[in-house]
C-alpha cells in the first residue's frame, strides 16, 4: 500500500520515528514554544540534526543585533554553553573565529561552517515545503544565500539581488501565518515550468538575519517561464 504523504518523512520520504521542528525548537524562548510548525521525519533528518541545531542556535544568536537574540542567548544559551558537556562544543565553535575589520563593527566572523549553514537551512527549507504542500520536495538542489558577514561573499550578493523581487512587497511571495515572528517569520512561492519545479523561501530569524533558501529540480535554465502557483 503506498503510504499517505502525512506518512513519511518530510526530507527523503522514508520512514518517519519522530516530528521535526520547522525552524528547530530551540531558537525559541520555553513560553513561546506553543503552535510550532513539525513535519513528519525519519531519524537521519531528525535525531541526528540535534548538535547540528546547537552549533547554529549559538551562530544565529550570536549574529544578530536584535533584543530578542540577546535575551535569549544570555538567558538560555550561554547559561547551556557553561556546562562542562558543552566544551567540546564551545572548542569547536571558538576555532572557526576570525578576526574582522567590518565597517559595521563586527569583531569576528565565522569561517568553515558552510556545511552547517547547508544543511540547516536546507533542511528548514524543505520542512517548509512539507508543510505547505504535504510531500517532500522532489529531489534537486538546494541554493541558500546569505548577506551575514559569517558568509557574505560578492557571488552571494549577486545571487540575493537576482532573487529577492520574488520577496518584494508587490512580488509574488506569500507571507507565512507566524504565531512568533519576533523570532521566526518567512515569505514563500512555488513555481512550476517545463523543466524545472523551484521552491523559494526568504526566512528572517530575530527580526534581523535575513536567509533566502532556494530548492530547484534542475539547473534554473527555465527560471523566466516558471509558473507561480499557491
Amino acid at each position: 500500500m503506498k503510504k499517505k504523504p502525512q506518512d513519511v518523512c518530510y526530507w527523503c520520504g522514508g520512514e518517519p520515528v519522530d516530528r521535526e521542528h520547522v525552524p528547530p525548537l530551540n531558537i525559541f524562548p520555553k513560553e513561546k514554544r506553543v503552535n510550532l510548525i513539525t513535519v513528519p521525519s525519519c531519524k537521519v533528518h531528525n535525531k541526528d540534526f540535534e548538535k547540528l541545531d546547537e552549533r547554529m542556535r549559538i551562530i544565529l544568536q550570536g549574529g544578530c543585533d536584535s533584543a530578542e537574540a540577546k535575551s535569549e542567548f544570555f538567558k538560555t544559551t550561554k547559561r547551556g554553553m557553561e556546562r562542562k558537556e558543552s566544551a567540546g562544543l564551545i572548542q569547536g565553535l571558538s576555532s572557526k573565529l576570525i578576526p574582522s575589520n567590518a565597517s559595521d563593527g563586527t569583531f569576528a566572523e565565522m569561517t568553515n561552517v558552510q556545511d552547517d549553514l547547508q544543511n540547516y537551512f536546507e533542511k528548514i527549507t524543505r520542512g517548509l515545503y512539507y508543510y505547505h504542500y504535504a510531500t517532500p520536495f522532489p529531489g534537486g538542489e538546494c541554493v541558500i544565500i546569505h548577506r551575514q558577514s559569517f558568509a557574505s561573499t560578492k557571488e552571494l550578493l549577486e545571487s540575493y539581488n537576482s532573487i529577492a523581487p520574488l520577496f518584494a512587497k508587490n512580488g509574488p511571495a506569500l507571507d507565512s501565518k507566524s504565531l512568533n515572528p519576533e523570532i521566526f517569520k518567512y515569505r514563500y512561492c512555488y513555481g512550476t515550468g517545463q523543466i524545472m519545479n523551484m521552491f523559494n523561501v526568504s526566512m528572517i530569524f530575530y527580526n534581523d538575519l535575513e536567509v533566502i533558501s532556494t530548492l530547484i529540480t534542475t539547473p534554473p535554465d527555465d527560471f523566466d517561464s516558471l509558473k507561480i502557483v499557491p
